[in-house]
């Protein structure tokens, strides 16, 4: 299943240690892209969390600016994220060298 189907099928909120695995980067830069916007969030009691059909929608269109920026590996090069997130698809087997491991 693709990290966008995984997204839509989701009804409960997400956390930063959540999002920042499945989109391979680490708590920290998640934090950060919260804090400058990057990143739709909403908060609660002082904690930050994700609404998994925003979220969704954000990497739609993500990968429709990116418009085609992919890695020999199959990788979309994410600008916002300023990393490598590999294509999420639960038949791959491992991520290719080249991309930040989960924190």
């Amino acid at each position: 299943m693709k990290l966008i189907e995984i997204l839509e099928n989701r009804k409960e909120a997400l956390k930063v240690s959540e999002v920042a695995k499945m989109l391979g980067v680490s708590q920290q830069q998640i934090y950060k892209m919260a804090a400058a916007g990057t990143i739709p969030h909403f908060h609660v009691q002082g904690s930050i969390r994700f609404c998994p059909a925003d979220l969704a929608e954000w990497i739609k269109k993500e990968i429709e600016q990116s418009s085609g920026n992919y890695s020999n590996e199959g990788a979309l090069v994410c600008d916002t994220v300023k990393c490598i997130v590999p294509r999420c698809d639960s038949t791959s087997s491992s991520r290719k060298t080249g991309v930040l491991p989960a924190p």
